[in-house]
């Protein structure tokens, strides 16, 4: 399914960005355009070009408490892109798939875009609205980056030594942590990994769930090393999965490496124990730029995981509490930030598969999460389901919530 996108801006930009892969909801005229955004609620995100005006901007701010705004040009609230910017540039912050020599076409403020083909710059019909049937897209994924990260490198014997030093606090990681299951913490997890990934990070998500977790699940793989195999005399090293092992055998592609839960046979053994995923992340935390753990679900001290959740926690780690709608995961969620407030500072809360008429403002849900801060309010997609089931596990909703948190925590784009 094509990510829909509001758009203040010219036909020229909007046929653009359908042929890379999104789905356009505009108007030719700006008021008209305002509208038609206004009145939905499936939009990814909103897209604004031109020189701003008072009522465009305040139009613009009310929007963005619902959704993203990406704005090219200053004086735009929202995500502003410093312009001109390139057409790659402008596809990769709205999560689409740019096209070859993408690099050397530029978006002027104004929307229009040099180094077009002609057939772009001529005037076609209209452009595709959103309501229209439209092919399927491609799928929105990732791209494995290029570069080797920094934990799958050969070390040398001066840098082996240097990790064998106490670590350092452990500021880049981050928990994702939930008053109940089922309310798309592994979903979160993937999407903050594969955002921080997108921006350059080199990411590794640990899925410490004791027992077969929802990581490999989601990943669609199996028979791949997991965190059990420490305990049988397996290295850290040797049990991180780099994005080519996961696509080797068989798994999606994501830009990130992981670490997998036990297998059901490894559940409970000694291969699940909380001193083992800390030898796993102290091994990580001096090497990755992020580690976003997947922890089990919280519901006090003696839960799976608290352990692990206690050290990570007093060693600088930040926490994300995600709840759904439902009041044990609202009461458990803000159990947890209640909890984890008393130890840290870095609390923050996501609102997921809310349901999507009245969703609360941010204001509210603050409340509801209270004292943590709530960086986003998802609405219940199908299509997140639907898409995973089909092997495409990154979705522009959820990575719309992702971007927000790691803003929140300073991680924003390089």
């Amino acid at each position: 399914m094509r990510p829909t996108i509001g758009l203040i801006g010219p036909e020229s930009l909007a046929r653009a960005l359908t042929d890379r892969g999104a789905q356009i909801a505009t108007a030719r005229e700006s008021k008209d355009a305002a509208r038609i955004i206004r009145e939905r609620d499936d939009l990814a995100c909103v897209l604004i070009t031109g020189p701003p005006d008072p009522v465009l901007t305040a139009w613009a701010t009310a929007v963005g408490s619902r959704t993203e705004v990406v704005a090219v040009g200053a004086g735009w609230p929202g995500r502003v892109l410093a312009s001109p910017v390139s057409l790659e540039s402008l596809c990769d912050a709205l999560g689409l798939e740019p096209r070859s020599g993408d690099g050397a076409r530029i978006v002027e403020a104004g929307g229009t875009i040099r180094g077009l083909d002609a057939q772009h710059e001529e005037e076609p019909a209209a452009v595709p609205s959103a309501d229209e049937s439209v092919p399927p897209a491609a799928v929105i994924d990732s791209r494995p980056a290029n570069r080797v990260p920094s934990w799958a490198r050969s070390r040398p014997a001066s840098a082996r030594q240097e990790s064998s030093k106490p670590p350092a606090p452990w500021g880049n990681v981050v928990l994702v942590v939930s008053g109940r299951g089922g309310v798309g913490r592994t979903h979160m997890a993937v999407h903050l990994a594969e955002v921080a990934a997108r921006g350059g990070r080199d990411t590794v998500v640990v899925d410490a769930n004791a027992g077969p977790g929802g990581l490999a699940h989601l990943l669609r793989v199996s028979g791949l090393s997991t965190v059990a195999d420490l305990a049988a005399g397996a290295s850290e090293a040797q049990i991180v999965i780099g994005s080519d092992a996961l696509r080797g055998a068989g798994g999606v592609r994501v830009p990130f490496a992981s670490v997998l839960a036990p297998d059901s046979d490894q559940a409970a053994g000694p291969g699940s124990s909380p001193e083992i995923y800390k030898r796993v992340l102290g091994h990580l935390v001096p090497r990755a730029d992020l580690v976003v753990v997947d922890a089990p679900a919280w519901w006090g001290s003696s839960s799976p995981g608290a352990h692990l959740v206690t050290s990570a926690i007093e060693r600088g780690a930040a926490a994300l509490v995600l709840s759904d709608a439902s009041r044990e995961g609202l009461v458990g969620a803000r159990r947890f930030a209640v909890w984890a407030r008393a130890r840290t500072q870095h609390v923050l809360g996501v609102l997921n598969n809310m349901p999507s008429r009245g969703l609360p403002t941010a204001e509210d849900a603050s409340r509801h999460l209270a004292p943590a801060t709530c960086t986003a309010v998802l609405p219940y997609d199908e299509t997140v389901r639907l898409r995973a089931a089909r092997g495409e596990v990154i979705h522009p909703l959820l990575r719309l919530g992702a971007r927000s948190v790691l803003e929140a925590l300073g991680l924003g784009a390089e």
